[in-house]
Formats: C-alpha cells, sequence, structure tokens
C-alpha cells in the first residue's frame, strides 16, 4: 500500500515538474517558422536599370560601434582605433554613411548573417546552431543575385560554407573556432583580397569576412595591446581597399558603379564574449559608400577650384567635399527621426580629429537595425526583397547610395555639393517621390509576409489587425497620390509624397515591432509563472523529502524499503536541479 502511494506521488511529483518546466518554455525558447515562399521580381520591386553592378562587403567579425565612432584616446587600446578608415567616410561627404548597426538578439555570427541575408528576425534556438550551422533554406539575397546572373565569391570565415556552400563561384573558407589564432583567417583573406581587387572582371559581389578582432576579444579581452594591434591591422587593409576601389571608381572605371559596404555581425563585451542582448554585444557598426557618387563629389569640388584640371586621378588621395548640412534638411531629418534613426547616445566632437575634412551629414550620429540594410541592398542591386524581410529603407543611406537621382544632377538633399540650394528644389521632390516608390515594394514585401505568417506560424491577432489598418492607411495615400499626379501642384506634390513615406515608415516600423514582439522578446507572463510554480513545488520537494528521511530514522521503513525511499530522494534532488537549471 506505501510503495503503491509513493509510487502514485512519484509519477505526480514527474509530471507537475515536467508542467512546470512547459510553462516557463513558453516564454523563453521562442520559435518561428520558416516559410519556403520566395519573392519575386516585379517591375517595382527590381528596376530595369540597376544602381550598382558591384558590390564590396568587407566583415569585420565583432567590431564594436565604439571601434570606430568614438574620439580615440591614446590610454584606450579599442577607441576610434580605425582612423584612416573613418577618414575615408569623412572625405566622402555626403556620399558616405557611417553608423551605430543594432543587432537582434542572439548576436551570434550564424544568426546574424542569415539575418542580413534575409532580413528576418532569428530565435534563440538558433544559439544552438552556432557551433554548426544549417544551410540557408528561406528566401534570401544571395539566392535572388545568383538568380540575376551574379557571380559572387568569399573568403575567410567557413560560416559562409555551412550556410550557401554553392551560392559561390570561388570560395577561400578558414576554419573560425581557434580563437587563440588571431591571424590565420585575416592573413588568408588579404591573401586573396589583393589579387581578385585586381581583375574585377571576374566577379560580381566580394564578400571578405575577417575574424581577429572577435578572437582576440575571446582570448585578450578588449581592452588589450593585442586587440590594439588587431584594430590597426583592419584599419589598414581596410583603407587599403577603400584607396584601391576609389583609384578605379572615374567614369568608365572598373569600381564606377561599385557599392562599398564595411559592416560588423555584432559587438563584444569587455571580456570578448557576445551572444546576449547588452549594448556591447548588439553595437555594431556599418560604412556605407557610394564609390561613384564619391568621385563625382570630389570632381565638381576639384573643377571649382581648379578648372584646368583635366584628371581626378591625380587628386583621388585628397578628396574633400564641403560641408552639405550649412543648408537645414529638415524634411529628410523628419524622416530619420520619423523612422527611428537618430541616434541621440553618439559621440559629440568627433569631426575635431579631422580638421582638415568636412564630413557628411550622417558621420557617426545615427543609428539603424541591421535587417534595415537587406532591403536597401535589395533595391541598389535591383533584386527582390527576400520574402521574409522585415527590415525597412533607411531615409540618410538612400540619399547617400541611391544613384538613380544623381545621374546629370549634382543635388541629392535638395542642395548642390557646394553647398547652394536647388533653384525651387526642384529635384528634392524627385528624390522624395524615388524613395517613396521603394518604400511602397518595401511595404508590399513586409504586409505579404505577416499576413501569411499569420496563416501558417500565427500572431496576436489584435496586433496584426492593428497592422494591417496602417497598410490600409498607405495604401489610400499611395492611391491619392497617383491619381492625378498632372493636376497637383509642385509644393502639394512635396507634401503627398512626404506623407506616404512617413505613413509607410510608421507602418514598416510597427510591422517589425510586431515580429521582434513574437520572435525574439521573451514572454514575461509565462516566464515567471513558471519560476513561481518552480519554487512552490521545490518547497512541497523538500517538506515532503524531510517528512520521508524522518519516517526512515523513526525506523518505519517496515513501511518503506531503502531503495524506495532513496530513490524517491534521487528524483526530488534531480527535479530541482532542473528547477534551478
Amino acid at each position: 500500500m506505501e510503495r503503491t502511494k509513493l509510487s502514485t506521488k512519484l509519477l505526480g511529483l514527474s509530471f507537475v515538474h515536467i508542467a512546470v518546466c512547459l510553462v516557463f518554455l513558453k516564454g523563453f525558447l521562442l520559435t518561428r517558422v520558416e516559410l519556403p515562399d520566395l519573392s519575386q521580381c516585379s517591375p517595382q520591386d527590381c528596376r530595369a536599370e540597376v544602381q550598382y553592378t558591384k558590390a564590396v562587403v568587407l566583415i569585420v567579425d565583432a567590431l564594436r560601434y565604439d571601434f570606430v565612432c568614438e574620439n580615440s584616446s591614446n590610454d584606450s587600446a579599442y577607441r576610434g582605433k580605425l582612423p584612416k578608415t573613418l577618414a575615408h567616410v569623412a572625405t566622402a561627404g555626403p556620399a558616405a554613411v557611417a553608423t551605430r548597426f543594432v543587432a537582434d538578439t542572439p548576436t551570434i555570427t550564424m544568426s546574424r548573417l542569415k539575418a542580413l541575408l534575409t532580413g528576418g528576425l532569428p530565435t534563440f534556438l538558433d544559439i544552438g546552431q552556432s557551433f554548426s550551422a544549417s544551410a540557408l533554406t528561406e528566401d534570401n539575397l544571395l539566392q535572388h543575385l545568383l538568380t540575376r546572373g551574379k557571380r559572387l565569391v568569399v573568403m575567410g570565415d567557413d560560416t559562409w560554407m555551412q550556410l550557401a556552400k554553392d551560392a559561390f563561384i570561388e570560395a577561400y573558407p578558414y576554419p573560425s573556432f581557434d580563437v587563440h589564432d588571431l591571424h590565420t583567417v585575416d592573413d588568408g583573406v588579404q591573401e586573396h583580397l589583393v589579387p581578385l581587387l585586381s581583375r574585377p572582371e571576374t566577379w560580381d559581389i566580394l564578400i571578405a569576412h575577417y575574424l581577429g578582432v572577435d578572437h582576440a576579444g575571446h582570448t585578450y579581452g578588449v581592452n588589450s595591446r593585442h586587440m590594439s594591434a588587431k584594430l590597426q591591422q583592419m584599419d589598414d587593409q581596410v583603407s587599403q581597399v577603400i584607396e584601391t576601389l576609389a583609384s578605379q571608381a572615374g567614369p568608365g572605371g572598373a569600381y564606377e558603379d561599385t557599392l562599398l559596404l564595411v559592416l560588423s555581425d555584432h559587438g563584444q563585451t569587455q571580456g570578448g564574449d557576445h551572444g546576449g542582448g547588452t549594448r556591447d554585444e548588439t553595437d555594431s557598426v556599418l560604412l556605407a559608400l557610394s564609390l561613384r557618387k564619391m568621385y563625382q563629389a570630389a570632381h565638381k569640388l576639384h573643377e571649382a577650384s581648379n578648372p584646368s584640371a583635366q584628371s581626378l586621378q591625380q587628386h583621388t588621395s585628397s578628396l574633400s567635399t564641403a560641408d552639405p548640412t550649412q543648408n537645414s534638411r529638415p524634411l529628410l531629418d523628419q524622416l530619420v527621426t520619423a523612422g527611428g534613426y537618430s541616434d541621440p547616445a553618439s559621440p559629440t566632437h568627433l569631426s575635431e580629429q579631422y580638421p582638415q575634412l568636412t564630413p557628411g551629414p550622417w558621420f557617426c550620429n545615427s543609428s539603424m537595425s541591421q535587417i534595415d540594410l537587406t532591403p536597401l541592398v535589395a533595391h541598389l542591386l535591383g533584386v527582390a526583397v527576400p520574402f521574409g524581410n522585415l527590415g525597412k529603407i533607411p531615409p540618410h543611406l538612400y540619399a547617400a547610395l541611391a544613384a538613380g537621382q544623381d545621374s546629370g544632377n549634382s543635388s541629392t538633399l535638395g542642395m548642390h555639393y557646394d553647398g547652394a540650394p536647388v533653384d525651387d528644389g526642384a529635384s528634392y521632390p524627385d528624390w522624395l517621390m524615388g524613395y517613396a516608390d521603394a518604400l511602397s515594394a518595401n511595404a508590399e514585401q513586409v504586409h505579404r509576409y505577416l499576413n501569411r505568417y499569420a496563416e501558417v506560424g500565427g500572431l496576436p491577432s489584435a496586433d496584426l489587425a492593428s497592422v494591417n489598418n496602417l497598410y490600409i492607411q498607405v495604401q489610400q495615400l499611395r492611391s491619392r497620390s497617383s491619381s492625378s499626379p498632372g493636376a497637383v501642384s509642385h509644393e502639394a506634390g512635396t507634401a503627398g509624397s512626404r506623407d506616404l513615406v512617413l505613413a509607410q515608415l510608421t507602418f514598416l516600423t510597427s510591422a517589425a515591432d510586431l515580429a521582434r514582439k513574437r520572435f525574439t522578446l521573451f514572454q514575461q507572463g509565462p516566464i515567471w509563472a513558471g519560476c513561481a510554480l518552480g519554487v512552490a513545488v521545490l518547497a512541497w520537494q523538500i517538506r515532503y523529502c524531510w517528512r520521508v528521511i524522518r519516517g526512515l530514522a523513526a525506523a518505519q521503513a517496515g513501511m518503506l524499503d531503502l531503495a524506495s525511499i532513496l530513490l524517491f530522494t534521487t528524483l526530488s534532488a534531480f527535479h530541482t536541479l532542473g528547477l534551478f537549471s
């Protein structure tokens, strides 16, 4: 009888503990269904005339924002330690952007690369694949680039081989998990990168993934001489790449239509760790540069100062542009604020480090989510935005990088590079309408994905309805602005485009917030409920074990044999350990 009673309690205890774990895991282990759907290239999504025919992407793993965009200090091993690279961004003026590049959790390389390629959000379940990345199965940029006939080359971190080994015509992978080796991967990247830059006719998209900064952090910490030396090496190598590309970016040059991105996948703590959601781990950096517009800006200034000059090649090393911020950009500033790209935490007086230069308006003073790069790159390279993308095209990056509005016109922000306003702001509405068109394709894709996901994976109905209502407002404004384009005044057309863009940014921001709530934010209710139930079960376990032990001491073992009591006590201890885990 006693044995049956004990067995029943053991069974009940096991079920209760399992129930507690399930309640807790409901809030902790977030999941996301990967959809097999693919985006298709419509005339609105993919222009017949792409803005860039080539792209060079340099990924410096674990390069934190303050490693680049921070006032350099002699007593710091890591703050502002890429001065030559940042100087190139400053000389490019409005043709370049340096921005805080915020990663979603988990901040591990595999999930970050997936997010950049798909525009989607990972979950904490992805962290289990950090040592063995699975192949990329969702719709992604690599797939669309291949569809367009682009030739892709990769070198560096071998994670790329695990994600998409068949996507590249040339690949030079290096093992990534020997964190004590600071140089093999980076030296290998440089060994293959320099020759490839000398034969641009053999590739279209070049990806180089450095790992030394990440390994230096893991092994020695951020504030170490090894980190300082590695950052100096990265500064030398990245600036060398920019100089090589800029020297061939003139009319008819091999890199005239080339987009350059220098970015990091995540940051790192002072101890060199990453994976979580602290500011140090999520703050990476993005440097984005249009080589053609960089050349154009420098050429116009050089002609103004030296009309008899026949060649810009001799002037490449001293590129400079006038400060375009001397004229107000209230509308673009409004869009940047509305899109959530303002960064009050940006370092002040950074431009004082470059007194001989005049940085552009987006020089280390903005912030953006990493997934916002995905639709921008798709737009610039003329491919479809991946089906599962949740990012939105940032207005200031569009202004700096979108080359379509700059054909034969020196204005991108409603002003010439010499600082003089454009007559009547004639080009500004054109730029604004171009941005509105790009956002329309972006919004349509995100709306399609959310509602498709709701059918398969489920989304909170009230939140989804709210987001869909915002999209209806976007469609109404779109219809109103396109119903009679020739019948409205210049001012009314600008105001209509502005209202449409603001509505699109509001919808896209709300859509991303809904997805983050579902995919990346822990559900506090189930987590706390699981913890409370777990404490209650633990108290009951301790009380019952105590009673059993006292019964054994009182020589009641005749009714309960010693083996059963020890089994019960052992299982209780195991459940307790599971609770604390």
